[in-house]
């Protein structure tokens, strides 16, 4: 059976950090020892051949563990979020800003940055802050997403530099754009002067023939 691997409390939100790695949302344990009353749950998992069913199952067990924060990473994400979304309506039909079960979606995200937003930044609804004192990382049938989370949750530090790394990547990307575009405006810009020649070279050849 799949246990839970425990890390220290980040410095921003001060919830202990957790990592959980599993082949198959089936293998979800029956029982978390988190110490935490509630907790955010990061869920880094490939849904694109997960059924709606299984999934629907799925949040109504990890709701009833305590679950008051959903942050989900990977292909159909969004559906993920989605599904969790109306299991929480149907379970909790009377609840409010304050006790809803919140949720986010991070399809588009390297790794880095979706699960530094889950235990840096995610914050539950006012009624669950003094008592979600956890963020359980899980990781589903990838050991390589489980390997980098795990040293990420044990060095912070690292995690942080991965974003920055991630950012600046995406910076230098967008530099090359724009130096594409600069190199397109010079071309059109050859081809107006081009442009402007030719017809001064008509006009002159019209000069010409009226002399």
């Amino acid at each position: 059976m799949a246990s839970v691997e425990k890390f220290g409390k980040h410095a921003i939100t001060r919830r202990t950090m957790h990592l959980l790695e599993i082949d198959s949302l089936d293998d979800w344990p029956e029982e978390l020892d988190l110490k935490s009353k509630h907790f955010v749950l990061f869920l880094a998992c490939d849904a694109t051949d997960v059924l709606d069913e299984d999934l629907q199952g799925f949040a109504g067990r990890v709701i009833d563990q305590g679950m008051v924060y959903l942050s989900t990473w990977g292909n159909d994400a969004e559906r993920v979020h989605d599904v969790f979304d109306e299991v929480d309506a149907d379970r909790n039909p009377d609840s409010n800003a304050d006790s809803v079960v919140l949720s986010e979606w991070h399809e588009d995200e390297p790794l880095p940055e979706a699960l530094r937003f889950a235990v840096a930044t995610a914050t539950p609804a006012h009624d669950y802050e003094k008592s979600c004192k956890a963020t359980l990382c899980v990781s589903v049938g990838n050991p390589d997403w489980a390997e980098q989370i795990r040293g990420w949750l044990a060095d912070p530090e690292s995690l942080e530099k991965a974003v920055e790394e991630e950012d600046e990547g995406e910076e230098e990307e967008e530099d090359l754009d724009l130096d594409g575009d600069g190199d397109d405006e010079e071309e059109e810009g050859d081809e107006d002067e081009d442009e402007e020649d030719e017809e001064e070279d008509e006009d002159e050849d019209y000069d010409g023939d009226d002399d």
